[in-house]
C-alpha cells in the first residue's frame, strides 16, 4: 500500500514539473527590429540645403529617347546614346569624348581625345574608392571642367543619382565627385543633368512619379551660385515641396519665366533652322534672366560694347579657322602629306581651343559690365 502511494505521488510530480519545464525552456518571441534605409535618411538630411532654383516647364517622354528631346545648343556638345546601355558626350570641337563602358552590373567613365583625325586611348576618370557600382549619361560643361555624371552605389539616395566634379589642371585628374543634393536627386532615379550657358537654359532628367517607361524632362534655369532657403526661416516640412519639385508653378516667383519661354523657343527656332551655335549667331545675346541684348547699341555699358565688338571678331575668326580645319582634315583623310597636315591641323586645334577660351572669358566679361551698368 505505501509503495502505491509512492509511486503515485511520483507520476503527479512528474505530471506537475513537465508542464512548468516547458514554460521555462519556452523561447521569447522576437522584437521587431528597425529596418535601416540609408537612402532615405540621406534625402531627409538634404531637405534644409534645397537649392531655390525656377523650373520653366516639364514634358513626359519615353525613357529610350530622353536625350533627342533636350534642345542643346551647339555650342554646348552634344549627347548620344553609345549602345542600348551607355551614353557619350562630344565637346563641340569632336575632340574631346566622354562615355560610359561597361554592362548592367558594373559600368565607368572613360575620357578619350581626338588628335590629327585619331583617337587616343581611352583613360578611366575615376577610382574604384568612388563606391560607385554603376556610372552614366555624362555631362562636360563648355569650361571644360565641370563634369556632371549620373551614379549609382555608395552615397546615394536611390537608384541613379546625380554628381559633379571638376578637373584638377595641376594633377590632370577630376576632383572627387559630390552628391548635387536636391531638387536635383530624389530617392528615384535621376538620369541627367545638362546646362547651357550660352541659353541659360538646364535640364533634369528623372523618373520621379513615372510611369517604369517614362522620364520626366524639367527645364529650369540654372543660378550662378547655389541658392538655398535657410534665409527664408521655414521648416523642412515647407521645403519638401520644392525638393521633390511637387508644383513647377510655385517655383516661378524664384525668377523671370517669360523670358526662359523666350529663349527656349528662340533656342528651338534656330535648331529647326540648322543655326544654333551661340548668342551672336542666334540674333540675342543673354545677360541675365530679364535682359537679353538682340542689338550692339542696346547696351548700356561701353566697356560691354566693346567687349561684345571683340567677342565677335573672335567669333568670326573662330568659324573662318573652322572652315581650314575641315579642309585639312579632308586633305588628311585622302591622303595628302601626313605629317605636315597632322602639324597643321594640331595647331588649328589648339587656336580654336585657345580662341574658345577667350570668348568664354568675354561673354563672361559683358554679362558683368553689363550688369553693374543696369544697377
Amino acid at each position: 500500500m505505501k509503495l502505491k502511494i509512492f509511486l503515485l505521488l511520483c507520476a503527479m510530480a512528474v505530471c506537475i514539473s513537465a508542464p512548468a519545464q516547458r514554460k521555462k525552456t519556452a523561447k521569447k518571441a522576437a522584437k521587431p527590429v528597425a529596418v535601416s534605409n540609408p537612402g532615405l535618411e540621406l534625402y531627409k538630411s538634404m531637405i534644409p540645403s534645397t537649392a531655390k532654383l525656377m523650373f520653366v516647364d516639364s514634358i513626359v517622354v519615353d525613357k529610350a529617347s530622353f536625350i533627342d528631346a533636350m534642345p542643346l545648343a551647339t555650342e554646348a556638345g552634344s549627347v548620344q546614346m553609345r549602345d542600348s546601355l551607355h551614353s557619350q558626350y562630344l565637346n563641340e570641337f569632336a575632340d574631346r569624348c566622354i562615355f560610359a563602358y561597361g554592362d548592367t552590373a558594373k559600368s565607368e567613365l572613360y575620357a578619350a581625345d581626338k588628335l590629327a583625325g585619331v583617337w587616343g586611348k581611352p583613360s578611366k576618370l575615376f577610382s574604384s574608392a568612388t563606391g560607385f557600382t554603376t556610372v552614366n549619361y555624362p555631362f562636360l560643361m563648355t569650361d571644360g571642367v565641370t563634369l556632371y555624371f549620373a551614379a549609382k552605389g555608395e552615397g546615394t539616395m536611390g537608384g541613379y543619382d546625380l554628381f559633379m566634379t571638376t578637373f584638377d589642371h595641376d594633377n590632370g585628374t577630376f576632383y572627387a565627385p559630390e552628391n548635387m543634393g536636391l531638387p536635383y536627386n530624389s530617392t528615384a532615379n535621376d538620369y541627367m543633368l545638362v546646362i547651357d550657358e550660352m541659353n541659360n537654359l538646364g535640364w533634369l532628367v528623372t523618373d520621379r512619379r513615372q510611369p517604369s517607361d517614362k522620364v520626366c524632362i524639367y527645364t529650369f534655369v540654372p543660378t550662378a551660385a547655389r541658392q538655398d532657403f535657410q534665409s527664408d526661416d521655414i521648416d523642412d516640412s515647407a521645403i519638401e515641396p520644392f525638393s521633390r519639385i511637387l508644383s513647377i508653378a510655385d517655383t516661378w516667383k524664384f525668377g523671370n519665366r517669360k523670358a526662359a519661354l523666350e529663349r527656349i523657343a528662340e533656342l528651338k527656332s534656330q535648331l529647326a533652322n540648322g543655326n544654333a551655335n551661340g548668342n551672336d549667331n542666334a540674333g540675342f545675346f543673354v545677360i541675365d534672366d530679364n535682359t537679353v541684348i538682340t542689338a550692339a547699341d542696346q547696351f548700356r555699358s561701353p566697356d560691354a560694347r566693346t567687349l561684345y565688338a571683340q567677342y565677335l571678331e573672335k567669333k568670326s575668326k573662330y568659324t573662318d579657322n573652322e572652315q581650314k580645319l575641315d579642309q585639312f582634315r579632308q586633305t588628311y583623310h585622302d591622303g595628302g602629306k601626313k605629317s605636315q597636315d597632322a602639324y597643321k591641323i594640331r595647331t588649328f586645334e589648339q587656336q580654336q581651343e585657345q580662341l574658345y577660351a577667350d570668348m568664354l572669358k568675354l561673354q563672361n566679361d559683358i554679362r558683368s559690365a553689363e550688369q553693374k551698368a543696369r544697377r
